[in-house]
Parts: structure tokens; sequence; C-alpha cells
């Protein structure tokens, strides 16, 4: 349905410009570490062509050495609300581990001239802002699935977190010949999983994000959609995406799809999922799903499945499990 942006944003008016950039980011909040010193952390552990990814304790200080668009430095209002609900600290005296994610896409003057762009007071003065209401058109973006995949993915195994991170913010934002910046999508808090929060040291932290880094660029080069056999790798770490957000009908049919990646997978490495012992309790519940027509998912093999699927990654870039 087309989206009323005057409707919305009382006052509204649009205007016509060209866009010269694209950019996205996501930021990743891991409630399972946080760190207790007061020195921040900071580090880079994935960084090819336009896209960057990142491990920080405090996303305020990482934008201001590590932020590939340069909205960080320009726009007062993205710095505001990155310090405000991004850099805050957590019940422990301390500061959470978070999942920085960036990618950027050049436009070459892309004529945003039917209405998509408008000039809103949202309290804070102007504000410009892309509608995309489902009538006009939008530039089309590659925000880097793969390694935006391999990244996470490196995090949850370097870390031991298989489950769903908090996801802080997520959003497009669009550069104009001017250096103004119009935002796709307004950054937005969601809800993170129940999780116990483990203080973690300072040499520890380096000593695993080291690891990670690692594991990044392992997972990066094996899943590149050029690389040979590098399906079975690819489809695996994109089905391990999970909207926390979502009814059991869609856990149900992404449980089965991930268990199905899981079995291309092993296939690939000479391996049956049927005969793997660690597999057993999510086979006869994947076989519930399918064939028994079972109505709740089991929430404890929901995530057994996820970590036996991170536990095949770790092997295979490690050099286990051949």
């Amino acid at each position: 349905m087309p989206v009323n942006v005057s409707a919305v944003l009382p006052g509204a008016i649009t205007f016509k410009c060209h866009l010269s950039e694209a950019h996205r980011i996501t930021i990743y909040r891991v409630p399972q570490f946080f760190q207790p010193a007061v020195e921040d952390f900071s580090s880079v552990i994935l960084e090819v062509d336009n896209f960057r990814a990142g491990v920080t304790t405090s996303p305020e200080d990482y934008f201001e050495q590590n932020d590939l668009s340069g909205q960080f430095a320009v726009d007062p209002e993205y710095r505001t609300w990155v310090r405000e609900n991004c850099s805050r600290e957590d019940g422990t005296s301390g500061r959470n581990l978070h999942v920085v994610l960036q990618a950027r896409q050049d436009l070459n003057e892309w004529p945003a001239t039917d209405g998509q762009c408008w000039k809103a007071d949202l309290g804070r003065g102007e504000h410009l802002i892309f509608a995309d209401g489902g009538v006009h058109p939008v530039p089309q973006f590659d925000s880097k699935p793969h390694w935006r995949n391999a990244a996470l993915a490196a995090v949850r195994i370097g870390f031991d977190v298989p489950g769903s991170f908090e996801e802080v913010a997520d959003q497009t934002s669009f550069r104009a010949p001017d250096d103004r910046w119009l935002d796709l999508l307004r950054l937005s808090v969601s809800i993170a999983e129940g999780s116990t929060s483990t203080p973690i040291t300072a040499d520890a932290l380096r000593e695993k994000v080291q690891v990670v880094e690692s594991l990044a660029y392992s997972l990066k080069g094996q899943s590149e959609p050029r690389g040979v056999n590098s399906a079975p790798l690819r489809t695996l770490l994109e089905a391990l995406q999970l909207d926390p957000l979502t009814d059991d009908a869609y856990r149900r049919l992404w449980f089965l799809r991930l268990h199905d990646r899981c079995r291309r997978f092993l296939h690939s490495r000479g391996r049956k999922i049927e005969q793997e012992t660690a597999f057993k309790d999510v086979n006869n519940h994947r076989h519930a799903i399918a064939h028994e027509g079972i109505e709740r998912i089991n929430l404890g093999l929901m995530k057994q499945l996820q970590i036996r699927a991170y536990e095949v990654i770790r092997q295979h870039v490690t050099g286990q499990g051949q």
C-alpha cells in the first residue's frame, strides 16, 4: 500500500534531488558479553571492497574511526542517536559487545525526482527522508548479504553464541551530492532474547576477536558467490539467519530449511546427516514437523539445530571433521 507521507509527517514537503551513494548500517548488541573495564574496545574483523564489519564495546567511538560512509561526522542527529541508544551502559556497570556491519554503493547521481524525497521537522530541525511507498522507484542496492552472513557467523562461532543477537539498528541512507543524507529507514530498537551476560576482560576480548577475524575472512573466501563449490556453505549461512519476531509457523519452516541446508552441506563433505549422532534429536524433530503435522516447534531443539549448524561450520573452517 502506498505511504501517505503528508499524513504520517504533517508539514512535510517534497523536493527533487539526485543520489550519489547508498549506505546500509546494521548494529547488533551481543547481550551475552560485557566488558567491565573503563577502557573501550573496537576492532574491524572483515573489510573488503565497500563492506566493513567490526566489533566494539562503544559504537560511538567505533564510528569516529571506522565510519565507512562519513555520515557520523556530518550528521548531528545520527551522532546523537548512536550516543543515546548504542553507547549506553547496561545494568552490569559495563558495556555490551556490539557487532557493526556497514555496506556502501555508488549510485552515479540516481534521479530521485518522482516524489521520493521529503523534508520534515522531527523535533530537532529539518530532516531529510527518502520515502519508499511502493509506487516510485528505489535504487538497487547490494548490501553484501554473503559477507554479512560470514561476519555474523564468525562472531557467533568465535564467541560461542549461536542464538539471536539484539538488533539495535538497521538503517539505509542515501547521500546527495551536497553531502546531505536522506534516511530510508528510521533507526529503531528491537527486543532481544533473554540471556545471561558474562563479563570478559580486555585481554580475553582481544584474543577472541583475533579468532573471529580469522574465521570471518575464511568464511568470506569460502562462501563467495563465484567460488568453486561455495553454494553449500553460502546457503547454510543464509539459512541460519532468523527473524526473532516471528510466529510458530515461520519457525517450523525455518527449521526445515536450516535442516535441509545442513544436510546438503554435510553431503558436500562426504557425510550423511542421518548418520550424525549429534543430529539424532533434530532429525527426529524434523520428521515430526514434516510428516506428523505438529503445531508447535520445540524451542530447545530449534536452538540445538543452530548449535549443530555452527559446529559443522566451525569444523569445516578449522579443518576438523573431514
